[in-house]
C-alpha cells in the first residue's frame, strides 16, 4: 500500500515537475515578450520626449514671437496716438500757418506711412510664422494622441501579461502548497526540499525581474527629467539672447532717429537764419527803392511846374515879340525861341528819363512786395527759432518757394516772378538771364 501511495506520490512529482518546467518556459517566453515590449515602449518613450521637447521649444518660440507681435502693436498705437495729437495741435494753429504745416504733415504722414508699413511688414511675417506654428503644433498634438494611445494599449498589454503570469505563479504555489500537504510523510523530504529550493529560485527570479523592471523605469524618468532640464535651460537662453537683440536694435534705431532729427533741426535753422537775412536786405532794398521813388516823384513835380511856367511863359514872349517887332528884319537874331524849345525838349527829355526811372523802380518795389507778401511771417520765423520746445520746426523756407511757384504756376507776373525763383535758388547770373529771356520771349508771344 505504501508502494502505490509513494508510486502515485512520484508520478504527481514528476508531473507536477513537467508543468513546472512549462511554467518555466512559458515564464522565459513571457520575459523575452516582456524585454520586447519594454525595449519598444523605450524606444517610443524617448520618441515621445523627443517631440515633446520640439513641441516645447516650438512653443516658447511662439509666445516669444506673440510678445514681440503684441509689443510692436503697442508701438503702433503709440505711434498713432502720437500723429493724432500732432494733427490736433495743428488744427489749433493760426490760421496764417495752415499753408506751412501743410509741408510739415505732408513730410510726418509720409513718415509715418513708411513706419507703418515697415511694422505692417514685420506683423504679416509674425503672422505667417505663427500660423505655420499652429499647424505644427496641431499635428505635433495628433502625433502625440497616436503616441499615447499607442503607449496606453502597451501599458495596458503588459499589466495584462503581468496579470496572466502572476495568476500561473500563484496556481504554482497552490499546487506545491497542496503537493506539501500529500506528501507529509517522512519518506518524501527530498521532494520537499527539491520543492522548497524550486519554489525559492521562481520566486527570487520574479523577484529579480520585478526589481529590474522598476529600476529601468526610474532610469527612464530620470533620464526625461535630465533632458526636460536641459531644453527648458536651451529654451531660456534662446529668450535671453532674443531678448537683448531686440533691445540693441531699438537703441540703434532710436539714436539713428535723433541723429536724423539733430540734422534736420539744425539745416532747417540755418536755412531760417538765411531767410531772415534775405528778408532784412528786401526790406532795406523796399525802403532805399521808396525812399528814392519818393524823391524821384519830387523832382519830377518841380520839373514839370517849372516846365509849365516855361510853356506858359512861351506865348506871351511871343506875342511882345511881335508887338515890337511887327515888321522882322531879315538880320534879326532869333535865338531866343530856339533857346526856349531846347530848353524844354531837355526839360521833357529829363521827364521822360525820370518817369522811366520810376517806373523801373515801380517795378522792383512791386518785386520785394511780392517776396514780402510771399515770404512767412516774422513771428512765425522767431517761433519756429525761439521755440526749443517744438521738436521739428516749420519748413519756412520750403512753404515761401511754394508760394512763389504756385503765383507762378497760376501765370501771376511771370517775369517777375521768374526773377525771384532765381534768387531764391540761387541761379548764376548767366541762368537768371536766360530764364527772363524764356519768360520775356514767352510773354511777348501771348
Amino acid at each position: 500500500m505504501a508502494d502505490l501511495k509513494e508510486a502515485a506520490a512520484r508520478k504527481e512529482i514528476l508531473l507536477l515537475q513537467e508543468q513546472l518546467a512549462k511554467a518555466e518556459e512559458r515564464l522565459v517566453i513571457a520575459e523575452r515578450k516582456k524585454q520586447e515590449i519594454e525595449f519598444e515602449l523605450t524606444g517610443k518613450l524617448k520618441k515621445l520626449e523627443e517631440e515633446n521637447s520640439s513641441l516645447l521649444g516650438k512653443t516658447n518660440h511662439f509666445e516669444s514671437l506673440k510678445a514681440e507681435k503684441e509689443e510692436l502693436n503697442e508701438k503702433l498705437k503709440q505711434a498713432e496716438q502720437q500723429v493724432t495729437s500732432v494733427k490736433m495741435l495743428e488744427n489749433e494753429r493760426d490760421a496764417l500757418k495752415t499753408e506751412n504745416m501743410t509741408i510739415l504733415k505732408e513730410l510726418e504722414e509720409m513718415k509715418s506711412t513708411q513706419d507703418d508699413d515697415l511694422l505692417q511688414e514685420k506683423v504679416e511675417s509674425l503672422e505667417i510664422i505663427e500660423k505655420s506654428l499652429r499647424s505644427e503644433l496641431e499635428e505635433l498634438k495628433k502625433n502625440k494622441e497616436i503616441v499615447e494611445v499607442e503607449l496606453a494599449g502597451l501599458r495596458d498589454s503588459f499589466e495584462n501579461e503581468k496579470k496572466t503570469l502572476k495568476s500561473e505563479n500563484e496556481k504554482l504555489l497552490k499546487q506545491i502548497s497542496l503537493l506539501e500537504k500529500i506528501s507529509s510523510d517522512p519518506q518524501s523530504t527530498a521532494s520537499k526540499d527539491y520543492i522548497a529550493v524550486i519554489r525559492g529560485e521562481c520566486e527570487n527570479a520574479i523577484k529579480a525581474k520585478e526589481e529590474e523592471m522598476e529600476a529601468k523605469l526610474k532610469n527612464l524618468v530620470r533620464d526625461f527629467c535630465i533632458q526636460m532640464d536641459v531644453k527648458d535651460n536651451d529654451c531660456d537662453k534662446m529668450v535671453s539672447e532674443l531678448l537683448e537683440k531686440n533691445h540693441d536694435l531699438e537703441e540703434r534705431l532710436v539714436k539713428e532717429h535723433r541723429k536724423q532729427i539733430s540734422e534736420l533741426q539744425q539745416n532747417l535753422f540755418e536755412k531760417e537764419c538765411a531767410l531772415d537775412e534775405m528778408r532784412d536786405n528786401y526790406e532795406e532794398a523796399l525802403q532805399e527803392k521808396e525812399k528814392k521813388l519818393k524823391e524821384l516823384q519830387s523832382t519830377i513835380k518841380k520839373l514839370s511846374e517849372s516846365s509849365q511856367v516855361g510853356l506858359n511863359d512861351i506865348p506871351t514872349e511871343c506875342s511882345d515879340w511881335d508887338d515890337t517887332w511887327a515888321v522882322p528884319d531879315e538880320n534879326m537874331d532869333i535865338s531866343s525861341p530856339t533857346a526856349c524849345n531846347e530848353s524844354c525838349k531837355e526839360h521833357l527829355q529829363q521827364i521822360e528819363s525820370l518817369q522811366s526811372e520810376v517806373t523801373k523802380c515801380n517795378s522792383e518795389i512791386k518785386e520785394l512786395k511780392i517776396l514780402l507778401r510771399l515770404s512767412p511771417p516774422e513771428s512765425m520765423v522767431n517761433s519756429c527759432r525761439n521755440d526749443p520746445s517744438q521738436s521739428i520746426p516749420e519748413p519756412t523756407e520750403f512753404e515761401y518757394l511754394k508760394n512763389i511757384i504756385y503765383e507762378y504756376m497760376m501765370g501771376k507776373e511771370p517775369v517777375t516772378l521768374a526773377k525771384v525763383i532765381a534768387a531764391v535758388l540761387r541761379f548764376s547770373d548767366l541762368q537768371t538771364q536766360q530764364v527772363i529771356r524764356r519768360e520775356e520771349a514767352r510773354h511777348s508771344t501771348r
